[in-house]
């Protein structure tokens, strides 16, 4: 029983570290770890990431937001490229079609104990 325990170990230990993973660096692996839940603030607009979805183009992969704030329901498009890089980040409203910079977005996870208020407020705690 030990033995196949031990054994059933080192089979997941040797196929997590064999298997093709995407490396990225930290300031950009969190725009790729955002989730359903979070908030997000773009400039000066906070936002919620109400789904998320992996999108195959030409031009790479990209992690496509469906947001909400106060001001309207938009995407938001992450692509990278093939080493995990980040090459865009588009913002697609009623507004129209919007680049942005990488450090333009702060994240508040959904587990931060204090987080902007979606509803125009500027702080709310929990």
């Amino acid at each position: 029983m030990m033995s196949k325990l031990w054994q059933s170990a080192v089979d997941l230990a040797w196929s997590w570290w064999t298997c093709d993973r995407i490396r990225v660096s930290a300031a950009e692996g969190r725009l790729l770890r955002i989730v359903p839940g979070d908030l997000l603030s773009l400039g000066s607009a906070d936002v919620e990431v109400l789904h998320r979805r992996i999108q195959e183009s030409p031009g790479g992969r990209s992690l496509v937001l469906a947001c909400w704030s106060i001001d309207g329901d938009f995407e938001l498009a992450i692509t990278h490229g093939i080493r995990g890089e980040i090459l865009s980040v588009v913002c697609t409203s009623a507004n129209g079609i919007h680049d942005l910079q990488p450090d333009d977005i702060q994240i508040w996870s959904r587990t931060s104990a204090c987080r902007p208020r979606v509803d125009g407020n500027s702080w709310r705690s929990g």
